[in-house]
């Protein structure tokens, strides 16, 4: 599990891919991913990547001024089965 925004910084950043590979597919709650988004918002796309990351959080980010985040929120499978993101 992914324990603060810092951690997340960290491991998007780094250059080992085991590191890398926790960065998409380890869980944080809610308040680390806003967080992210707050802080470091060059990343949003890499919080929207994540395979854990929950609705709320693709909800906020399903309105981001980057067609690329937004793309990325779009392209999720959960965001297929909800009609208010679609």
């Amino acid at each position: 599990m992914i324990n603060s925004a810092e951690e997340f910084v960290g491991l998007r950043l780094s250059e080992n891919v085991d590191d890398y590979l926790r960065a998409a597919r380890e869980e944080a709650n809610i308040n680390i991913w806003l967080e992210v988004i707050g802080k470091y918002p060059d990343l949003k796309y890499w919080v929207a990547h994540n395979k854990t990351v929950q609705m709320e959080v693709l909800e906020v980010l399903s309105d981001d001024l980057c067609w690329r985040v937004r793309h990325m929120v779009a392209s999720k499978t959960n965001c297929l089965k909800n009609s208010k993101l679609n």
